[in-house]
């Protein structure tokens, strides 16, 4: 475990604030999700397939290997041994300490596509399951139009229930690079990334059908070609003031928005590590900020010098910040009527 300072900039003010890091060197590291049952934070290495639960007490990193490519984790509420995955194959209920298959909830409604894969998710509310796809590429998509412009494949999907009461529907189509999705306080609107668009989407969002409507744009990131470009945003969580903490792959950062007026509040670096991917806050009174990151494609030598901190997991101390998570939502197997 490290430490080491980093700056946070709020309306032009620079802050100190503490960073620990633990080391593990993840290939794609993303998927974080603090369960409050548990007190540990869930997260996947997608591309090694692998669980993790980290004990922030004990600041330790248990792990199961799934062997399969993995989109996302969320705990299973009422349950403390479960967790969902979204696998290769579809989604499943597996134990987190084992890793043994415990229930299939439905098989890949993409399973016939050439490149995509399971990317990001979350749990709503009202315990769905929301996760979303995308082109293996990297934002470079297979199919394209005569004309070479890219034809997005990827799509946004919600699982409810279990067994026969089993629910699979398709919320959104025509996605590059689905990524970070999160639920306001009031349950009434539901923000969302496709990382191409350099923006997070609002929605209306009715809790008890589960449907999204009335999208439209509640924060701009800046272009690659804009002198205040702080990454393409990838993961995201939200405060318990509804401001939205953005995770920001070719970054080193995490970056702090108010979406209901599209401000940038602050800047929060990521040392020696660029490719950041998702946060969620955690801890016992939701204070500090879990950021994973990706070491994949960096050249070895970048990886023990100005990379040397990719791959690893964060926590970023926000108690005296005055900042605040809230919890987050489990799959629930049995919804009541």
């Amino acid at each position: 475990m490290a430490a080491a300072d980093s700056p946070t900039n709020t309306s032009g003010a620079t802050k100190a604030v503490q960073i620990y890091a633990h080391r593990s060197r993840c290939a794609l590291g993303e998927g974080a999700v603090w369960d409050s049952a548990t007190a540990q934070l869930l997260w996947i290495d997608i591309v090694r397939g692998k669980l993790f639960s980290y004990d922030a007490e004990a600041r330790t990193n248990a792990e199961v290997h799934l062997k399969q490519l993995l989109g996302t984790v969320v705990p299973v509420d009422g349950d403390n041994d479960l967790c969902v995955v979204a696998a290769c194959k579809g989604v499943a209920v597996v134990n987190r300490r084992t890793g043994q298959p415990v229930e299939f909830l439905g098989p890949n409604p993409e399973a016939n596509s050439f490149s995509l894969r399971w990317n990001d998710g979350k749990c709503d509310p009202q315990g769905r399951l929301w996760v979303g796809s995308m082109d293996m590429q990297f934002g470079e998509p297979w199919l394209t139009t005569p004309e070479g412009n890219p034809i997005p494949q990827g799509g946004l999907y919600c699982w409810e229930g279990s067994g026969e009461s089993l629910k699979i529907t398709k919320k959104l189509g025509d996605i590059s690079i689905s990524n970070g999705l999160v639920w306001d306080r009031a349950g009434t609107t539901f923000y969302y990334i496709d990382t191409p668009t350099m923006q997070v989407d609002a929605f209306d969002f009715d809790g008890k059908t589960g449907e999204i409507s009335n999208r439209r744009c509640a924060i701009k990131c800046p272009d690659a070609a804009s002198p205040d470009f702080h990454g393409y945003p990838d993961g995201c969580t939200i405060a318990s003031d509804d401001t939205i903490f953005i995770a920001c792959w070719s970054g080193s950062c995490v970056v702090r928005y108010e979406p209901r007026s599209g401000k940038l509040l602050a800047k929060y670096e990521v040392p020696f590590a660029s490719q950041v991917t998702s946060c969620a806050f955690g801890g016992p009174d939701l204070t500090q900020l879990f950021v994973t990151t990706a070491a994949a494609g960096i050249a070895e030598e970048k990886l023990n010098d100005e990379e040397r901190n990719a791959g690893h997991l964060f926590v970023i101390d926000l108690s005296k910040e005055g900042i605040t998570g809230v919890p987050a939502f489990g799959y629930k197997l049995h919804p009541s009527t």
